[in-house]
């Protein structure tokens, strides 16, 4: 499992920021120009693409503890139920437990 940073994620425009309730606050630069600037393999984004790209990051930690409940859900299902277990959970299942994995790797 890796460690992150816990606490409340801030997308503050093209940033995101930890915000004041954890200590200093750590701020993760998106993009770095008023107007655009560029990925890693020097393709331009455009403002609205870095915003949306700092509001996925903020909220990146919520999604991950949503996906590890849904998967603790559906494990109950399959312990505790008599419910039919499905093609569809088990492609949630796999697709839930695929992000989770790649979300903790180091």
């Amino acid at each position: 499992m890796s460690k992150r940073t816990s606490g409340k994620w801030i997308a503050d425009g093209r940033e995101v920021d930890q915000g004041p309730t954890v200590g200093e606050g750590c701020t993760i630069a998106i993009a770095l120009s008023s107007n655009e600037s560029q990925d890693s393999d020097g393709n331009e984004i455009e403002v609205a693409e870095a915003t949306a790209n700092a509001t996925l990051i903020a909220a990146s930690g919520d999604l991950l503890d949503a996906a590890k409940l849904a998967l603790e859900n559906l494990r109950y299902k399959a312990d505790h139920t008599r419910k039919k277990w499905t093609v569809k959970d088990q492609e949630t299942f796999d697709v839930l437990k695929a992000a989770i994995a790649k979300a903790e790797s180091m």
